[in-house]
């Protein structure tokens, strides 16, 4: 977890290409988000259960967070999507 703050405080764009396991699930959560630069991008093309989505809303809604650009979420189709594009 430590190297997984370490790298989000230091990333312009942190990209997520892992799988879902135990491990991973909710790689990317508040504290993680908050470790990141206000002008960072998520990106998630992983599994959708990598990032806790809550935390990630109320990131992008604070200004915590530049963006996100997500090709999956934790459940299809996802009501995020509407938050997202707007």
């Amino acid at each position: 977890a430590e190297d997984v703050l370490e790298l989000a405080a230091l990333a312009d764009y942190l990209c997520l290409i892992v799988p879902h396991t135990d491990d991973t699930e909710h790689l990317v959560n508040a504290e993680v988000l908050a470790a990141m630069k206000p002008e960072a991008v998520l990106i998630n093309i992983g599994r959708g259960a990598l990032v806790d989505e809550l935390a990630l809303v109320a990131a992008l809604e604070s200004g915590a967070l530049a963006g996100a650009v997500l090709d999956v979420a934790a459940k299809e189709p996802s009501a995020l999507g509407e938050y997202l594009r707007s």
